[in-house]
């Protein structure tokens, strides 16, 4: 049941809510005098149990919600911040609960694939890094890295952790690569010493 004012209860609102104690005095004032209405309102809202409201807003919820954080980025970014200062127990104990969907999610936003295709793909590279062939990723935290061309953004594959480093030190140039390997399988020859310095 919808509690409605008069236009005289509305001036008197107004006029009485110039300060904030006459505000609250002409509020307590204006219940009281409906406590009924007001009993009557709150059991109707409350009849549904927690969840079931919720759910029943839920939607309502989420667009304002969205709403909020778009118009104020900075803040949610700080009270979310806090909170995880907060709450370590918590935020760990839902990552760990959440782990693969929390996964999923981290793909799909940084290189738009999902676990499921990640997994297929470490099933065709025989479930080992697709440059040395290790079959343990090297990375406790995130687990094989993805490889993708930093350009397109296309996933070329799954790398262990230590070749993922060492071709984003070479920065992905195959001519430097090439010369890396001349390097290497020249300093492999035996040194023969000759007048003038080493061969």
């Amino acid at each position: 049941m919808r509690v409605t004012r008069t236009n005289e209860e509305r001036r008197l609102h107004r006029r009485h809510g110039e300060t904030k104690e006459e505000a609250a005095a002409y509020l307590k004032q204006w219940s009281e005098a409906h406590r009924e209405q007001i009993s009557e309102k709150n059991k109707a809202a409350y009849a549904l149990d927690g969840k079931e409201r919720y759910q029943k807003n839920k939607e309502a919820r989420l667009r304002a919600q969205k709403k909020y954080a778009e118009a104020h980025p900075e803040r949610v970014a700080a009270v979310s911040k806090a909170w995880r200062e907060k709450n370590p127990e918590k935020v760990a104990f839902y990552a760990e609960s959440n782990r693969e969907k929390n996964t999923d999610s981290r793909l799909r936003r940084k290189y738009g694939i999902t676990l499921a295709e990640r997994n297929a793909l470490l099933e065709a590279q025989g479930n080992a890094c697709a440059v040395c062939k290790a079959t343990t990723p090297g990375n406790k935290k995130y687990g094989w890295s993805i490889d993708h061309d930093h350009i397109t953004g296309a996933v070329r594959g799954l790398l262990c952790h230590t070749c993922n480093l060492a071709l984003g030190l070479l920065k992905d140039d195959v001519e430097r690569l090439d010369a890396a390997i001349v390097y290497l399988v020249r300093s492999r020859r035996p040194k023969l010493k000759i007048v003038g310095g080493i061969e």
